[in-house]
C-alpha cells in the first residue's frame, strides 16, 4: 500500500475489481489489529467472495464495509472509491449531477454517495487521508 494514487489511470489500475477493492478495505481495516466484536480475538480472515471479515476463532461474521460511508451500500466498491477520488481531487467541490453522469448512476444514488462522502470528510477532517498510501 506504499505507492500513491496520483492520476485516475492509478486508481484504475490499482483497483480494476471488486475484490481488488474489498481487499483494500480489509487491508485497512486489520493493518492496526483488527478485534473480534463478539469474541475479542485478533484472528481475522478474509471471505473475499462474500465481502466479509471473519474471526477464525468463533467464526463471527461482518462486512468488510462495517464502519466506513460504504456500509449498506448496494452501489459498487469501484464506483464508491471513483467517487471518493473525484470529490477528494476537486477543490471547487463535485455535484450530484456530475457523479451520476460520470458513475452512470441514477441522482439520487449520486446524492447519496456525495452525502455520505462529504459527512466522511467533515468527520475526519479530510479525505485525502481515505486514500493514503493506497
Amino acid at each position: 500500500m506504499a505507492e500513491r494514487i496520483s492520476s485516475i489511470i492509478d486508481l484504475f489500475d490499482k483497483f480494476e475489481t471488486e475484490e481488488d477493492c474489498v481487499r483494500y478495505i480489509y487491508e485497512l481495516r486489520t493493518e492496526d489489529g483488527w478485534a473480534c466484536p463478539k469474541c475479542g480475538a485478533h484472528a481475522p480472515s478474509l471471505l473475499l467472495s462474500r465481502r466479509k471479515v471473519q474471526c477464525t476463532r468463533c467464526s463471527h461474521q461482518e462486512a468488510v464495509t462495517k464502519g466506513t460511508a460504504m456500509e449498506g451500500s448496494h452501489i459498487k466498491l469501484r464506483k464508491w472509491f471513483v467517487a471518493i477520488y473525484l470529490v477528494a481531487n476537486d477543490k471547487r467541490g463535485v455535484s450530484a449531477c456530475y457523479l451520476a453522469h460520470e458513475l452512470r448512476i441514477q441522482w439520487n444514488s449520486a446524492y447519496y454517495l456525495l452525502e455520505r462522502i462529504r459527512a466522511m470528510m467533515a468527520e475526519r477532517g479530510c479525505l485525502q487521508r481515505a486514500f493514503r498510501g493506497a
